[in-house]
């Protein structure tokens, strides 16, 4: 069976005691007061359905701190390019461009020149949270 965890995350569950997903504890060792009682046991598959499902609603719930944005390529005669539009967070936009989330967050707090482009070409104007 295949939970699909990364292993950071796994660690930083064993080792620090935060819970998965806000919801399941791993441990290296047998947790007593949960191991004699046999009516709460899941099937594998119950086990990865749950987990699948609780992901999605994880995401979703708990990145508050993403940065939607706009950008637009300003390269060209009229502000266009596949990579145009709304983007909900700086990696999403950093992979598209392969480009650094450093420099784009600069750009989205601020910290940069009023009017200028990262990467000389992109326009990134942020969105506020409704």
């Amino acid at each position: 069976m295949q939970l699909s965890i990364d292993h950071r995350t796994l660690n930083n569950c064993l080792n620090n005691g935060i819970l998965y997903l806000g919801r399941f504890i791993f441990s290296l060792e047998i947790i007593e007061e949960f191991n004699s009682s046999s009516d709460f046991l899941l099937s594998l598959t119950e086990l990865q359905n749950l987990v699948d499902s609780l992901r999605e609603n994880y995401k979703k719930n708990n990145q508050s701190a993403r940065k939607p944005f706009m950008a637009f390529n300003m390269l060209g005669p009229t502000p266009s390019s596949d990579l145009c539009g709304k983007y909900n967070s700086i990696n999403e936009f950093a992979r598209n461009v392969k480009g650094d989330r450093g420099s784009i967050r600069q750009y989205l707090n601020g910290s940069k020149p009023e009017g200028s482009l990262y990467k000389n070409e992109w326009q990134l104007t942020p969105i506020q949270k409704e």
